[in-house]
């Protein structure tokens, strides 16, 4: 019945494990007859108890070992963010189906609803923490990707644009059109026409029928048209 259960929480019988050991009980030696042979056995009986408790905890600690590492590696989700506004409209990547072949994938889609949620703070911590312990390496690329959207987002061109060049200079990477579109679009947040300029000229010429490329040629005209 809710409000008439004790609010003292019921002690796991196996919690004793954890308190502190202020003294192990020496066998007795009153008797200045016993043989030295006696006590000693008593010592060792002693210790292959106190051992056998250890072997019998070592799965204990064990889980809680990996719920410590569970806890640490999910803590960056539940970081306070506010991201700034944007100055002004900007394409974005659009954001990929799910994966579900492999827990590292699963671990991708959580970093990708965290940057959807608009948490790009705690997005980049994510993602940083995907590369950190080892991702798939066709999605190493990616994770660099937004991370460079993310600080984007941020209004951190400079290290948005560290992002996006490792991502167009990764051999092989698909979202090299994605990188060199968000690049020129990064230049020009930081007033650089004429690099702006050559990124989307790049991408123009090493994907002239790509989905961006449209929008590559409207933001080429609109440069031309700013000089």
């Amino acid at each position: 019945m809710i409000g008439c259960a004790s609010s003292t929480p019921a002690k796991d019988t196996d919690d004793t494990f954890f308190e502190p050991l202020t003294s192990i009980e020496r066998p007795s030696v009153s008797k200045p007859t016993e043989e030295p042979r006696s006590e000693r056995s008593e010592w060792i009986v002693r210790a292959d108890s106190l051992q056998r408790i250890l072997n019998e905890q070592i799965p204990r600690i064990d889980t809680l070992m990996q719920q410590i590492q569970l806890l640490q590696s999910s803590r960056v989700a539940a970081l306070p963010d506010t991201a700034p506004a944007q100055k002004k409209e900007v394409i974005q990547p659009s954001l990929p189906a799910p994966r579900e072949k492999r827990a590292p994938a699963m671990s991708y889609d959580t970093a990708l609803r965290v940057y959807e949620s608009g948490k790009y703070q705690s997005a980049i911590g994510a993602f940083q923490e995907l590369l950190r312990r080892g991702i798939d390496r066709d999605l190493e690329d990616n994770c660099l990707l937004w991370i460079g959207v993310s600080h984007f987002n941020l209004n951190r061109f400079e290290r948005a644009a560290s992002s996006f060049k490792q991502v167009i200079d990764w051999k092989g990477s698909d979202k090299k059109a994605d990188a060199l579109f968000m690049l020129g679009q990064t230049y020009e947040q930081l007033g650089n026409g004429r690099q702006a300029k050559t990124m989307f000229e790049a991408l123009l010429k090493e994907f002239p029928t790509g989905e961006l490329a449209p929008a590559a040629r409207r933001k080429l005209t609109a440069l031309e048209s700013t000089k």
